[in-house]
């Protein structure tokens, strides 16, 4: 496609923002040869905060605060060029100098564009100068006032906008304008249906003809020919107020037709559904009829895919008296979701936060599964003052100030609220849905939100963390390929694996599905080193040779690519630089064909950077957000920066040292600091703190490691988070103001990050058949019927099935999949003629090729007769059957196999999420205040799936007794861990099959911090610290866990006598009391053997314990003498004195780890001997072995 090179204009932000939704890489220098004379350079292609764009070689424009006027922008520029130690080829200003137009063949860093703002407070950016494919671009005279679709900077209501701050529609026109085959529903105050602008666009139903006063379609509704007014129950749903047809021209107003303005959609259905009455009012009646109009139409088989549903910004006071909402009203939304319809609506304009239950805006403050709510962003990418937000409940952000778009009266206006951010997502709805017409509603909402702008302004503020881009989306929907999850190295190593401690000489790739190995090869890899210039495709790059290229022999998501080192390489190591790894798609396929990042016909390469780093060195100037050392992420993995030091900057006492994290989309970031356990002790006692985007403390840590500071945190959202390394007694500092904390200790230390990438989990399942099945079962007709257990209940984001079958005539065939719902799908309905097989063939709606145009026999991948997308946003708990039924006799053949390929949702907001670690772990003292707790949760959630466990933070005084208790009604197959406060296990428990777990009556000998972890059966040997690590849960679902605490007991100490014995028992059932006079141990006739009484410090020394499995007590008195001589109680001990007249007895008893001890010391009045009895009683349902006991006591008479 030919190129047309666009000068950008820069944008008056400062560098922390995240500069149109670009990540830097990791310490990446700009550097770009022209081996042209053309003005803007020669087209080339640069690392840009980590996409790669195409720019021109060499240029960059500079933005300014004010005019300069172009002489003065031209001198400053060059000016600027020498401060960035680059020379100035070509310098001019643009836009009354504005801007600047830079050109040189230096190498432009980070630091140097820091450097330079600094010093030149005008200057406000540096950005390349990008250069533009080609795009379509409609001929609508006030198209410019459009920011919204292409935003090059224009000013508009007297704010300039920002290059790029826009949905990037031009680039998705080039995939697809919409069709009107499409229908979006307005629910509003109605359309000017007239409007030479929308005309085209307004549905008309096929079904109805005009003015004859019948319901020609027997709908119910008569003459509807372009929709219905259900504020006054007529067929005019004509607009007098004028929000309506407002919304409707961003949805769809006519594009191309050199008239006016253009909707994100340029030709589509608008089903106008007019909700105010004649004075304006809102009615809940109307509401309702306009939501089951909707779904009516989709029961009748058009093609509504949409609702937009901006009502509640244009009358947020319609539910003051409603803090929940209306039922009657949330029920007909439901009901319209279920019909596989998108509910898109505005996110409401009070500025609340719609997570807080008692301040929401409706009607996208309704909890329902599959509804999009949008908040509003303007011309800058900041969030609109007015928008309201929530980062669970609102999804994306979409521009939403100062829109220009259809009027009544057949005029234009500029209008703003989350109104209008809605309808640019509904028509962005439209768009996917003309390009992948069988796109369910729950990937349509997945693309819009793995597809935003990060954007710092609505990071922590909305799920996605970003604005619409709908190009992107375009791009993503339906692409069922491998991608890459996680490489190894990450993104910043030295030449030594943190893993293995060897020198890296391989490369390890983890994707999110099970790679074809047969086509693994040398040749589709490469990995170049750029050189001294920095730059790739330069002479001095240097090309690593691969070695080879396997799966792992365990894991066949996980390939690993030799490299050879033998030559060329000192010490067989890879020398200090970046590197470039790109793997080609034809080599790296699923096991249905799948090409990497993409379908079966078409995919797209990877790359991944990385950059090999000395084992020491400084990072400064990094003491500021803006000026932060870079590291991209863009997949999981880990970067390590050694021998860096605290003190060493130009702020010494002061210094501080922050590392920019940039991500794609939400995950755990971990970073700990090694100090005070490097081979040589470092002097430096560390802080941690992770920072948001625009600076806001998200976490902080002093201490976890020893004096080693430590941070786990999930974030729910992409874009870019800072970490801060300080000293103990600097944790308060201002990471925007440099030398702004305290003095602090300072020393070397090593920093590692990890990040883990959030990601849908898939699921394979194969069909037990251990013979094949006859089709048809018995006789010439009938059906055959095979089933597969899904023991997880996680909604269904995409279903795929693969048969493998004989038969003499495949017409004969039907062949059904149906849910545990009951919901059914025809995946071939007697097609390939009189042809024979399904050879391994795959069922996928996101394939070209329906399975009525294959030719038997039948082998690859086909669209089914019906959409698999039928069973998306379904639970895929339960039994799924497939069914086959040979309809026309006289052949006969065999199910030989079938396997079910799921993708299933992680929901990261489900109960107590993020807990996966112990630095996340949800604090549950509070429940715990009354002794007892029932906690609701959720096995299979959060941003890991599979690896999902659940941990919970408790502080329990020594001496108390623990029970819990894990339960589901489901299918889960629960087990329990019991941690210390360093995370060390100290006991587990699972019964597999059982959906339970039990652990009673445990002790706790050391009080303190514990952890409770929950997790899946199979998945109980997993690093607590490491959410990656464990095995796959083979089942997922709701439980309860029950906990209950029972204090120590704390009975007093009690003395018994005879006329030759005497006996003292302390609290911990030991042999001394004090509460005699004088204190007594064990004595005879009146000499006390254990201790010198005639010494007031002398100290009885006496103890008992036992060991059972694995797990011991001990009670004693005399050991500990830090604890001033008193008792060590493992066990607390109940003690009662029984005696009577003519016997003395004293019964203690306790409880352990399962183990009942009942210990008794009886002796007669007259008797010169006590007999001691210990009773030992399993309570627990498990045997337990290596059983021992012991008892001593230390006679100390002085």
């Amino acid at each position: 496609m030919p190129r047309q090179r666009i000068s950008v204009a820069g944008r008056p932000v400062n560098l922390i923002e995240s500069l149109e939704g670009r990540l830097f890489l990791a310490g990446d220098p700009w550097s770009l040869n022209s081996a042209s004379g053309d003005l803007l350079g020669a087209p080339t292609k640069m690392a840009w905060r980590g996409v790669e764009i195409d720019v021109a070689a060499g240029s960059w424009v500079l933005s300014f605060g004010d005019a300069l006027g172009n002489t003065l922008a031209a001198t400053t520029a060059k000016a600027i060029a020498a401060e960035m130690g680059v020379s100035a080829d070509m310098a001019y200003g643009i836009g009354r100098g504005r801007w600047a137009a830079l050109r040189t063949t230096g190498i432009v860093t980070e630091q140097a564009i820091a450097r330079a703002q600094a010093k030149f407070p005008a200057l406000t950016s540096i950005v390349p100068d990008r250069i533009s494919k080609t795009a379509r671009v409609p001929n609508d005279p006030q198209f410019v006032e459009q920011y919204t679709y292409q935003n090059v900077g224009q000013n508009i209501a007297g704010q300039d906008g920002v290059i790029d701050a826009d949905i990037d529609a031009t680039e998705a026109w080039e995939k697809t304008i919409g069709s009107q085959d499409v229908l979006i529903s307005i629910i509003d105050t109605g359309v000017q249906i007239d409007h030479p602008d929308l005309v085209a666009n307004i549905w008309i139903n096929p079904g109805e003809v005009a003015g004859n006063g019948v319901d020609d379609d027997g709908n119910g509704f008569t003459d509807d020919v372009n929709g219905w007014d259900f504020g006054d129950l007529d067929n005019n749903p004509d607009d007098v107020m004028g929000h309506g047809t407002a919304v409707a021209g961003v949805v769809g107003a006519v594009g191309n037709n050199n008239l006016g303005v253009t909707g994100v959609a340029w030709n589509v259905g608008l089903v106008p559904l007019k909700i105010a009455d004649r004075y304006g009012s809102l009615v809940l009646s109307a509401i309702i009829g306009a939501h089951d109009y909707s779904t009516m139409l989709r029961e009748r088989g058009e093609n509504l895919v949409a609702s937009n549903n901006s009502y509640g910004g244009f009358d947020s006071a319609f539910y003051t008296d409603a803090p929940t909402g209306f039922s009657p009203e949330r029920d007909a939304i439901q009901r319209f979701i279920d019909s596989g319809g998108v509910f898109v609506a505005a996110a409401g304009n009070s500025s609340f936060d719609n997570d807080n239950p008692d301040v929401t805006d409706y009607p996208a403050s309704y909890k329902l599964p599959g509804l999009v709510a949008v908040a509003a962003t303007d011309n800058t990418d900041a969030m609109a003052s007015f928008s309201s937000y929530g980062a669970e409940s609102v999804d994306l952000g979409a521009p939403g100030v100062w829109n220009y778009t259809t009027a009544i009266g057949s005029a234009y206006t500029y209008i703003s609220g989350t109104s209008f951010s809605s309808p640019t997502v509904a028509g962005a709805v439209a768009l996917l849905k003309s390009y992948k017409p069988n796109a369910s509603p729950e990937e349509i909402r997945q693309a819009l939100i793995d597809s935003v702008d990060p954007l710092p302004a609505l990071q922590g503020k909305v799920v996605s963390g970003g604005r619409l881009n709908v190009n992107r989306a375009l791009e993503i929907i339906g692409k069922d390929g491998p991608i890459v999850h996680r490489v190894d190295p990450g993104p910043v190593t030295s030449q030594i694996s943190n893993t293995t401690g060897t020198p890296i000489r391989s490369i390890t790739v983890q994707f999110n599905k099970s790679i074809n190995g047969s086509l693994l090869s040398p040749t589709g890899v490469s990995l170049v080193r750029n050189g001294a210039d920095n730059i790739y495709g330069t002479g001095d790059d240097q090309v690593v040779p691969i070695a080879g290229v396997a799966l792992s022999p365990t894991d066949s998501k996980v390939v690993t690519i030799a490299l050879n080192l033998t030559s060329g390489f000192p010490q067989q190591r890879l020398p200090l630089d970046e590197y470039r790894l790109v793997l080609d798609a034809d080599y790296f396929k699923d096991l249905n064909g799948n090409l990497l990042n993409g379908d079966p016909s078409t995919g797209a390469d990877t790359t991944y950077n990385f950059k090999v780093v000395g084992v020491s060195g400084s990072n400064e100037s990094n003491d500021t957000l803006a000026t932060a050392t870079l590291t991209t992420f863009t997949a999981s993995g880990g970067a390590t920066f050694a021998g860096a030091t605290i003190g060493d900057g130009v702020y010494t006492s002061k210094d501080v040292d922050l590392y920019r994290i940039d991500i794609p989309r939400g995950g755990q970031i971990t970073a700990e600091i090694v100090a005070k356990r490097l081979p040589t002790v470092s002097t430096l006692d560390s802080v941690l703190r992770l920072f948001n985007a625009r600076g806001e403390q998200l976490a902080i840590n002093d201490q976890f490691f020893g004096k080693d500071a430590y941070i786990d945190f999930f974030v729910t959202t992409g874009g870019t988070y800072y970490i801060g390394v300080s000293g103990f007694g600097n944790s308060a500092y201002d990471a925007e103001i440099a030398q702004s904390g305290s003095a602090q200790s300072g020393g070397l230390y090593t920093l590692k990050l990890d990040v883990d990438l959030i990601g849908n989990d898939q699921l394979i399942l194969d069909a037990s058949i251990p013979t094949p099945l006859r089709i048809p079962a018995s006789g010439s007709t009938g059906s055959t019927s095979s089933s597969i257990v899904v023991a997880d209940s996680r909604q269904v984001l995409d279903a795929n099935v693969k048969i493998n079958l004989t038969h003499q005539y495949d017409s004969d065939l039907v062949m059904t999949l149906i849910a545990p719902n009951g919901r059914s799908v025809v995946l071939a309905n007697r097609r390939g003629f009189n042809g024979q097989n399904f050879t391994d063939t795959l069922f996928d709606d996101d394939v070209a090729t329906p399975i009525s145009a294959g030719v038997a026999p039948f082998s690859g991948s086909f669209k089914p007769d019906q959409p698999l997308s039928t069973f998306d946003g379904y639970s895929a708990l339960g039994v799924w059957t497939l069914v086959i039924t040979d309809a026309a006799g006289g052949n006969i053949g065999e199910l030989i196999a079938w396997e079910l390929q799921l993708t299933l949702t992680n929901n990261i907001f489900g109960a107590f999420e993020s807990n996966d670690t112990p630095e996340t772990a949800r604090d549950i003292d509070a429940a715990l205040a009354s002794g007892s707790a029932n906690i609701d949760a959720f096995i299979g959630d959060g941003g890991f799936g599979q690896l999902d466990r659940d941990i919970f933070k408790m502080t329990i005084s020594s001496g108390s007794t623990l029970s819990f208790r894990a339960q589901t009604a489901g299918t889960a197959d629960l087990g329990m861990r019991l941690f210390n406060a360093a995370g060390t296990e100290i006991t587990r428990a699972s019964l597999p099959n059982a959906r339970g777990a039990l652990l009673q009556n445990f002790l706790v000998v050391d009080g303190g911090t514990l952890y409770i972890a929950v997790s899946e059966n199979a998945n109980m040997d997993y690093d607590p610290f490491n959410v990656t690590t464990g095995q796959l849960a083979a089942t997922t679902g709701d439980y309860r866990l029950s906990i209950t605490v029972v204090s120590g007991v704390s009975d007093p100490a009690l003395s018994a006598a005879g006329s030759l014995l005497g006996l003292g028992v302390n609290a911990g059932g030991t042999l001394v009391s004090g509460s005699a006079n004088p204190a007594i141990g064990l004595s005879y006739r009146g000499t006390e053997l254990l201790f010198n009484t005639s010494n007031a410090s002398a100290t009885p020394t006496t103890y008992f314990g036992a060991t059972a499995s694995g797990t011991y007590f001990r009670n004693s008195y005399g050991f500990d003498n830090s604890n001033g001589g008193l008792d060590r109680i493992d066990m607390p001990m109940s003690i009662e004195d029984q005696s009577d007249a003519f016997n003395r007895r004293v019964v203690t008893e306790g409880l352990t780890n399962g183990l009942r001890v009942k210990r008794t010391f009886s002796f007669g009045f007259n008797d010169s001997f006590i007999a001691i009895d210990v009773r030992l009683t399993n309570t627990t349902a498990s045997a337990m072995d290596d059983v021992m006991w012991m008892e001593a006591f230390n006679p100390n008479m002085g």
